[in-house]
């Protein structure tokens, strides 16, 4: 007997055909790793939410859940895990998406929340197959958030907020040198924790030294990294030792303030080298920083404008102080009046062309554009630039560098860009 092909076909896609079953919102739990953190201290918020096998998400919103305390320092995103757990007679698919959190300041609160999302389940039938989405939503595990504070005795000197465990190295190069030599120190810190805005604590090193402002030169501040150089100048045969550093920061291991320390440095002094025969002045009065946006920066023509000031201001004073005489003596004696003016007037314009070539014995000019840096270092913070032929005042000199005036403006430039004073 003939079946007719019809019914065949029937029967076929009634073995094939199915539907799944209506996804489910099944859960959701919130956790802190770790659980109770300090305050600054980074801390991983997880929200592990179940779902029927196979469905997906989108449009995730969590209600009920302030961060307004807290500094996020990575957002909420999936982790790409997923799993599978058991729950009763069912099974599930158990995502995770977390975030990256600190706390500002102490808290205490209680999470009373709701999550909402679209759940995105695919449907079979037959040959045929559809996407569909319907909205879920389903309360959070009850969940406390505690962010401790840290503790208010014992907090050492110099505590800038480091939370974490940190460890301090650190160098000298060179070790063995002679008084007057540049010696550049060079911490390092790492660790896992928050840095902040929290730096080393610089020792004073005391009367054989002078000390230029430590410079960061890396910085870190989640990944809790960081790079300090200094340059240090030994005086005299005494300076044989160069004072450590140190980093207090709190360990929330152990719940107790540490710090981490690098050096001291020991160094071996030799004989003086012979001095130069550039100008040298002993004392030395650090520069400000500049402002931020390069306002440090000076040009050719801020250069020649201040040159031209410098020439003309003397001869403009000797013509106030003639104009000034014979006013005064004007009333009382005309002749005598204006004959005072013209040698108060001729005896200034003298002063003036005197006082310019002494200047103008003291300045030297740049051979090529340069940096003018805080310390005579070559990896020390530049202050400002230097155009090709700005004339600059040497004020000191060290091994290859010279401290110069540029029209008020002043730092350490490389002594190969520098064209001898005058004889």
């Amino acid at each position: 007997m003939r079946r007719r092909p019809s019914i065949l076909l029937a029967a076929a896609l009634l073995a094939l055909a199915g539907t799944a079953g209506a996804a489910e919102l099944a859960g959701a739990r919130l956790q802190a790793v770790p659980e109770r953190p300090y305050v600054g201290q980074p801390f991983e918020l997880s929200l592990h939410i179940e779902v029927s096998a196979g469905a997906e998400l989108s449009d995730l919103a969590l209600d009920g859940l302030s961060l307004d305390a807290l500094e996020t320092m990575q957002p909420f995103r999936s982790t790409g895990e997923r799993r599978q757990v058991r729950r009763g007679d069912r099974t599930l698919d158990a995502l995770q998406i977390a975030g990256r959190f600190r706390g500002r300041q102490p808290l205490l609160q209680d999470v009373n929340a709701a999550l909402r999302a679209s759940l995105v389940e695919r449907r079979s039938s037959g040959f045929f197959s559809s996407w569909t989405t319907v909205p879920a939503a389903v309360r959070v595990a009850p969940f406390r958030l505690e962010i401790r504070p840290l503790p208010a005795a014992g907090v050492p000197e110099g505590f800038r907020g480091a939370v974490g465990v940190f460890n301090l190295r650190g160098r000298a190069e060179p070790w063995q040198v002679a008084p007057g030599d540049l010696v550049n120190l060079e911490y390092n810190l790492g660790g896992v924790g928050w840095l902040g805005a929290a730096l080393p604590v610089m020792p004073d090193l005391g009367p054989h030294f002078r000390a230029y402002p430590p410079e960061v030169v890396q910085r870190e501040e989640e990944g809790a990294r960081l790079t300090l150089r200094q340059v240090v100048i030994p005086l005299d045969t005494n300076a044989t030792l160069i004072a450590g550093a140190r980093l207090p920061f709190f360990n929330p291991g152990s719940g107790a303030y540490e710090e981490t320390t690098a050096g001291p440095f020991r160094l071996v002094l030799v004989a003086a080298r012979p001095a130069t025969n550039l100008p040298t002045v002993k004392n030395v009065v650090l520069p400000p920083a500049p402002p931020a946006g390069g306002a440090g920066a000076v040009g050719t023509a801020a250069e020649t404008a201040i040159g031209r000031l410098r020439q003309v201001a003397p001869y403009g004073i000797a013509l106030l102080a003639a104009i000034l005489v014979a006013g005064l003596l004007y009333a009382w004696r005309p002749r005598v009046a204006v004959a005072a003016g013209i040698a108060v007037l001729l005896a200034g314009a003298y002063a003036g062309r005197l006082w310019q070539g002494r200047a103008q014995q003291a300045e030297c000019r740049l051979l090529a554009a340069g940096a003018a840096r805080l310390a005579p270092a070559a990896v020390s913070r530049e202050l400002f630039r230097l155009a090709s032929g700005a004339t600059v005042v040497p004020l000191e000199h060290t091994e290859g560098w010279t401290r110069v005036d540029a029209g008020g403006r002043r730092g350490w430039v490389a002594d190969d860009l520098l064209q001898p004073p005058r004889p």
